[in-house]
């Protein structure tokens, strides 16, 4: 009996940790979590009607626009692009962490 636990034990922490992302992928996996819990949020009903209301204000659209100018998926090392990177990246390591 102590052998059959064990085995068991020993099997389902083996495929525990072969569902880990290599270190190579983390970033990616951080991101796509960060992606679908914000769009999973932006569905809820405290938030479906001031986000419509967003949507419809030239203003808020401008303004939206002018500050996603200021970013640039060729060049995501530097300056702003780097630290919007890591806010994004260590936001969705946190919500990561927090629902897994």
């Amino acid at each position: 009996m102590k052998y059959i636990l064990f085995i068991s034990i020993f099997f389902f922490t083996t495929v525990a940790h072969a569902q880990t992302y290599p270190l190579s992928q983390m970033d990616a996996v951080y991101l796509a979590t960060l992606k679908a819990v914000l769009d999973y949020k932006m569905k809820d009903d405290e938030n479906l009607e001031n986000l419509q209301k967003l949507r419809e204000d030239p203003q808020f659209n401008q303004k939206l626009q002018k500050m996603l100018d200021k970013l640039n998926n060729n060049k995501h090392k530097t300056g702003t692009n780097k630290r919007v990177y890591e806010l994004l990246k260590t936001n969705g390591k946190k919500i990561y962490n927090e629902l897994n």
